[in-house]
């Protein structure tokens, strides 16, 4: 059950570096959105009961926000800043990963990988919906156990 928690935690915060470079108000993902549980999958699980991220644009990158509950009930709060840039950034709260590097695909859609002492712990993209009011995230790695995880968080704007 630790390793899935820590597994959902590292999802959730990597989506901070997913939002750097788009500073503008007019970014898609920008504003709070609400994870719909019955739409997520978490292999293992359980997953997440709740969870909500606030994105916010700073002048020097994109600042997010998570709040969630466990499914064991223990509260989580964190997040972090960061920008597109194809580059290390580091991630402050996140059992099991240190940096984060991420590219951006398209418009909508944004992929990295999720690192620890160098080296690769997962992959993960995430995709906000045409009509931008879903946000579909999708994470698969190793937790902090070496244990294997996929997760599929799908969000709704709030």
């Amino acid at each position: 059950m630790c390793h899935t928690f820590n597994s959902l935690l590292v999802a959730c915060l990597i989506t901070v570096s997913s939002l750097a470079g788009a500073a503008d108000a007019a970014d898609p993902l920008i504003g709070t959105w609400v994870m719909d549980p019955a739409k997520s999958t978490f292999k293992p699980g359980p997953g997440f009961k709740s969870q909500t991220r606030v994105f916010t644009s700073l002048p020097d990158g994109t600042q997010m926000t998570v709040t969630a509950v466990s499914a064991d009930g223990t509260a989580l709060k964190g997040g972090g800043t960061s920008r597109l840039a194809g580059r290390d950034y580091p991630l402050t709260g996140v059992p099991g990963i240190e940096s984060i590097t991420m590219v951006r695909q398209a418009d909508l859609r944004v992929a990295g990988v999720a690192k620890a002492k160098g080296q690769q712990m997962g992959r993960f993209n995430f995709t906000v919906s045409e009509d931008k009011k879903t946000m579909t995230f999708y994470f698969k790695g190793l937790d902090p156990n070496d244990q294997p995880f996929e997760n599929t968080m799908v969000f709704n704007r709030k």
